[in-house]
Parts: structure tokens; C-alpha cells; sequence
């Protein structure tokens, strides 16, 4: 039997390549497809995701690691804290 998977990926501005905001997603074709559109969900990131697209613009996003569905949280925490001690003005929620 073939466990099943998890995505962690990450949004960067287009304009610097900094990294804005880390999840995680089951579908990463349908995540990816998701954050190329206006968003009205979390605030801080729906703002900055939509100041992108009013300036012509799209977050980039990229895969970055693949992982087993039950350890996901735990991997998208631990990318969080990092891109945090390394400075990152990250936009997500917790």
C-alpha cells in the first residue's frame, strides 16, 4: 500500500524572491491554480496576494518538499519557524 502525501510549498514576491507565505496541500496542482486568483481568506495575505495582482503581477510559488500526509503539519511548522529565525516577514497566520 502507497502512503499517501503531502505538499509543503512556498510563495514568494515575485519582485525579490522572498518568501512570503509556507503550506501545505494534499492537490498541489489545484493549491497552485488557487494562489494565481484574488483572495479574500486570510487578511494579511489576501492583501498582499492582491496587491500583486493589481500590479500585474503573481506570487511565485514552488514545491518544496513532498512528505508523508501524517507528518505535514509538523514539517509546515518547522519550515515556518525557519523562515522565521532566518527573518522572513512571513504572512501566515500562526
Amino acid at each position: 500500500m502507497t502512503e499517501k502525501q503531502s505538499f509543503i510549498y512556498v510563495l514568494a514576491d515575485p519582485r525579490d524572491s522572498i518568501v512570503r507565505y509556507v503550506g501545505s496541500t494534499i492537490d498541489v496542482r489545484r493549491r497552485a491554480k488557487d494562489h494565481q486568483h484574488r483572495q479574500s481568506g486570510q487578511p494579511k495575505l489576501a492583501q498582499w496576494k492582491n496587491s500583486l495582482f493589481d500590479a500585474g503581477l503573481k506570487p511565485k510559488f514552488t514545491l518544496i518538499m513532498i512528505c508523508p500526509r501524517h507528518r505535514a503539519k509538523a514539517y509546515e511548522r518547522m519550515i515556518i519557524d525557519r523562515y522565521r529565525q532566518l527573518g522572513n516577514n512571513l504572512l501566515n497566520v500562526r
